[in-house]
């Protein structure tokens, strides 16, 4: 049996993971708001940080993929 959750707050997505509600042999409705992270104001020593990758290690126009961790938010923030 396939089983798909439908929920409104989560984002469409291109690509090859675009699945026709044909394909499914159940739904089920859940409009739960996706969680989002909050981020505290950065300390002194972490904006210097965050300065330092973004001018030295970062080009221009270069793009980045990001995870989770607290450092990615200052650098970027830079």
């Amino acid at each position: 049996m396939r089983t798909a959750q439908v929920n409104e707050y989560a984002p469409r997505t291109f690509g090859d993971g675009i699945i026709h509600v044909s394909q499914f042999d159940a739904l089920v409705k859940a409009d739960i708001p996706l969680p989002e992270l909050s981020f505290s104001k950065p300390s002194k020593t972490e904006e210097i940080i965050g300065k330092l990758l973004a001018d030295n290690l970062i080009e221009d126009g270069a793009t980045l993929q990001l995870g989770l961790f607290y450092g990615h938010t200052h650098m970027l923030r830079s």
